[in-house]
């Protein structure tokens, strides 16, 4: 009986893992929605930690955001929802971040509606459609020879409660 339960409890993880989940596009994304694809091993909070965890997710190679070879999704563990995503890569050159950074602008308007807030900058994109705002933008990171292109897309009400559970870890007195 002994046997069965310890070849049980090697078998039991290696059939969860032979499932390959789909990869999902960040323009598919939900914002202030559940995360699609049920996770293989639930996420539960830390006492004392974040109000939130992440995960990183492939991008699927068809993406108009290919340029991306993953992201990263922030989600909420008291509501379970996605509220942010984030993306990155490095380049050797200003010019070649530049012309990515004009192919991710022009999908995340077109998937978003996204209106651009003007900021005055060549190489950085603010924008905002309703709940959703993102920024997209080539920079040299401190100390770094390379530029990298980056990307935040969110929710504007998920980032304001994920302040908001977080202030009480902030400040004793909860303000």
């Amino acid at each position: 009986m002994r046997k069965f339960f310890s070849i049980a409890t090697l078998l039991v993880p290696l059939v969860c893992y032979s499932q390959e989940p789909a990869t999902i596009d960040l323009l598919h994304i939900k914002f202030g929605g559940p995360f699609p694809i049920d996770p293989a091993f639930p996420a539960k909070p830390i006492k004392g930690g974040l109000p939130s965890y992440s995960i990183v997710v492939p991008m699927p190679e068809p993406s108009p955001l290919n340029v991306f070879f993953e992201y990263r999704v922030d989600i909420m563990f008291d509501t379970g929802n996605v509220f942010a995503a984030h993306a990155s890569r490095t380049f050797r050159s200003m010019s070649t971040c530049t012309q990515n950074w004009s192919s991710v602008k022009a999908a995340l308007m077109s998937a978003f509606h996204l209106k651009p807030i003007n900021n005055g900058l060549r190489s950085m994109f603010e924008g905002e459609a309703g709940d959703i705002e993102a920024q997209v933008g080539c920079n040299y990171p401190m100390g770094s020879p390379y530029t990298e292109l980056s990307l935040y897309l969110g929710s504007k009400s998920g980032r304001e409660h994920f302040a908001n559970e977080l202030r009480p870890y902030i400040n004793k007195d909860g303000r």
